[in-house]
């Protein structure tokens, strides 16, 4: 058996897959969307992000659409990682704003789909005569396909922090967006000296509501608003295909110069009364967090979804605006074939371009020689 003939078009197999291997990574790009400097309850405009993102992967790339809405056209066919991480809710001086939830999933894109990216704002945060304190809900992150508005990932945002001063003391952290497989929205606090109930967080896509009517509003969700409360601020909207307002501040009386707005992604705004309510705002999600309890409440953070397709990774949280990454993935296509039937010793094998081929991944080289002695 002449084992020169066998061995040398797999040793001439493997350096050919080497050299290709920097050609084939260097495909790999990650597209990254931020809130591009907006603030409050709408998105950025286009002006912003076209500033934003002159000199990245993105350049030239997005348009944006109604209040905020970050259009974009998948550039090839393939597996993404796609990251969606909802924005905090707005702190106090004594207490943090609910985190938003950071949801990594992957999922099979179409060269041409459009997606409808949302990215979630911070809730805002101020404070008024007493001193206490009041947070807006975070807006949660969207990622839709814009071609039927089908949600393909939706990570919610967290709840606003309420601390009291004057006759109400007390120091409310706002409430995490909810567990990354759970879908309704989070209830929102309250303390001893709260009179009516707390808000309860939205369901199947429902906005965050409140039996009771009193105390803080609640976040938007994907199919519905949330709810006005009386002492609350403003709620945050539905989800649409034109944007996703967070809730604006709503001050009672005392000519309170403060803006109090829920972040962009359907966050309430927060509310504040004389020296005796501050009721922070629920976070948006697909499900809308509620708001706080009356006297001093913090709101619950908003739910979560993952779509029909995708495939769980990894989840955590964040605390800040809220961000979206996509990522193409290198697959394997496949078994890859090649056929040597020539019997002569310096043959070689030749491996065709595949964009596809991950060659960071596990694969086999098989080599089969015929016997003829």
């Amino acid at each position: 058996m002449n084992c020169q003939t066998s061995f040398r078009p797999v040793y001439k197999f493997l350096g050919t897959l080497l050299m290709l291997l920097p050609l084939i990574s260097s495909l790999s790009q990650t597209y990254s969307f931020t809130s591009a400097g907006a603030s409050g309850i709408n998105g950025p405009s286009q002006a912003q992000v076209t500033a934003a993102y002159n000199a990245s992967t993105l350049a030239g790339q997005v348009t944006v659409v109604g209040t905020g809405i970050q259009r974009w056209v998948v550039p090839s066919t393939g597996i993404y990682a796609i990251t969606a991480a909802g924005a905090s809710g707005g702190y106090t001086p004594g207490a943090a704003g609910g985190k938003g939830r950071l949801i990594t999933v992957n999922y099979s894109l179409t060269a041409g789909t459009v997606l409808d990216i949302l990215v979630g704002q911070e809730g805002g945060r101020a404070s008024f005569n007493t001193p206490g304190y009041a947070g807006g809900g975070g807006g949660g992150s969207f990622v839709v396909n814009g071609s039927n508005n089908s949600p393909i990932l939706i990570s919610g945002g967290g709840g606003g922090a309420a601390q009291g001063g004057g006759s109400f003391v007390s120091v409310q952290p706002g409430v995490d967006a909810s567990a990354y497989n759970v879908t309704s929205g989070a209830n929102g606090t309250g303390f001893s000296s709260s009179w009516a109930q707390v808000g309860i967080g939205g369901v199947n896509g429902g906005g965050g509501t409140n039996p009771g009517g009193y105390g803080g509003s609640g976040g938007g969700g994907f199919l519905g608003a949330g709810v006005q409360q009386y002492y609350g601020g403003f709620p945050g909207s539905v989800y649409s295909s034109s944007g996703m307002s967070g809730g604006d501040n709503r001050d009672w009386y005392g000519g309170f110069a403060t803006t109090i707005p829920g972040g962009f992604g359907g966050g309430a705004g927060a509310g504040v009364h004389s020296n005796y309510e501050a009721n922070a705002g629920g976070g948006g999600g697909y499900s809308g967090g509620g708001g706080g309890n009356t006297r001093v409440g913090a709101g619950g953070g908003g739910g979560n979804l993952l779509g029909a397709g995708t495939t769980y990774v990894s989840s955590g949280l964040n605390t800040g605006n809220g961000y979206v990454t996509i990522t193409n993935l290198l697959t394997p296509a496949g078994a890859l074939n090649f056929v040597k039937s020539t019997p002569t010793s310096g043959n070689y094998i030749t491996v065709p371009h595949s964009a596809s081929l991950n060659l960071g991944a596990s694969f086999t080289i098989e080599a089969w020689v015929k016997y003829t002695g």
